[in-house]
């Protein structure tokens, strides 16, 4: 889990996800503020947010990230033709 540095208390939190075949949203209703993102790159720890402040790690490192909850991919698939 990595603190963004925004000064909010906002996070990223990172999983592992393999099937680069299955289509995803970024966004899920009920979820409002929260971006899931599934490709591209995110800011990591130990970069500057615009704020001045840090990234920072709060748990783990990166050989501690596991898969993601099957949960939380059942919400973000697109169904097939939409």
């Amino acid at each position: 889990i990595v603190e963004t540095g925004s000064g909010n208390g906002s996070k990223h939190l990172f999983f592992k996800y393999s099937n680069t075949s299955q289509a995803l949203s970024t966004k899920v209703d009920g979820f409002p503020g929260i971006d899931f993102k599934h490709s591209g790159f995110v800011v990591g720890a130990g970069s500057n947010h615009k704020s001045g402040n840090k990234y920072k790690v709060l748990i783990g490192s990166p050989s501690d990230i596991g898969e993601a909850p099957q949960g939380l991919i059942d919400l973000l698939i697109i169904p097939v033709g939409v």
